[in-house]
């Protein structure tokens, strides 16, 4: 029963990777981002930089990619997106994916023991403040650019 509630704290940064693309406007993403966080390097001229056929089956995935039935198969999307991934956001999907991965091996290790859960818990929650801004130039990226 764990497994869902320990991992809600990246599971939100990980679900902004699938869901920014399929069906978000721009408007939405105004309202969940500063804007200022994407940065220079985020801007659709990058995009061009990044090679068409990387961005192409990362804004594929991005758009089809639902939350994972299992963890490990949300940690084999995350490192596939993180390999097809734009050099302009390469970095910021590398470290989504190693969080999580590292959250879901952490949660698996922690059984049924309590006290384990709760530092889990406390990881995830961590992360998801921490990776926040890694999470909103991805899904500016995407919105910009797929």
């Amino acid at each position: 029963m764990m497994r869902a509630g320990c991992l809600v704290g990246v599971a939100l940064a990980v679900c902004s990777l699938a869901a920014c693309g399929a069906g978000g406007s721009k408007a939405s993403s105004a309202a969940g981002s500063s804007g200022s966080s994407a940065g220079p390097g985020s801007s659709s001229s990058s995009a061009a930089s990044n090679g068409p056929a990387r961005g192409t089956a990362f804004c594929v995935d991005a758009k089809t990619q639902v939350p994972s039935s299992t963890p490990q198969a949300g940690v084999d999307a995350l490192n596939k997106m993180a390999v097809e991934a734009p050099t302009a956001v390469r970095a910021d999907v590398t470290a989504i994916a190693s969080a999580y991965a590292a959250l879901t091996t952490a949660e698996a290790a922690a059984g049924s023991d309590t006290a384990k859960q709760a530092a889990v818990q406390q990881t995830a929650t961590a992360d998801q403040t921490s990776l926040a801004p890694a999470s909103a130039r991805v899904d500016a990226w995407i919105k910009a650019n797929c």
